[in-house]
């Protein structure tokens, strides 16, 4: 246990939030991912900076799913601050007005 130091493995990472705040999991489709990230990881960190929330994306690729075609992606962080996350990446998903570029 008194290992601490960075990384720490995959696990519990999500139990490390500061008083105070909570995680959602958004589920939104897997084409919808890279929307999500950016390019390079930049509309993520914009997304967080933004709304003050810490947001990690989990593709579903091992476990569970089996070829789901679902990432959920988890926001945590302060009620306000998940909740501008949440609309700011509702307003990435249904701005698919413009399909094939």
């Amino acid at each position: 246990w008194g290992r601490g130091g960075e990384g720490g493995g995959g696990r519990g990472w999500g139990s490390q939030a500061d008083e105070g705040e909570d995680s959602i999991t958004i589920s939104v489709a897997r084409s919808e991912v890279g929307r999500i990230i950016g390019r390079g990881g930049q509309r993520i960190r914009e997304l967080e900076e933004k709304s003050g929330a810490r947001i990690k994306v989990h593709r579903d690729d091992e476990g569970g799913g089996g070829g789901s075609d679902e990432a959920l992606v988890e926001v945590t962080g302060d009620e306000s601050a998940r909740k501008t996350a949440q609309e700011l990446i509702d307003d990435i998903i249904s701005s698919q007005d413009f399909r094939g570029i």
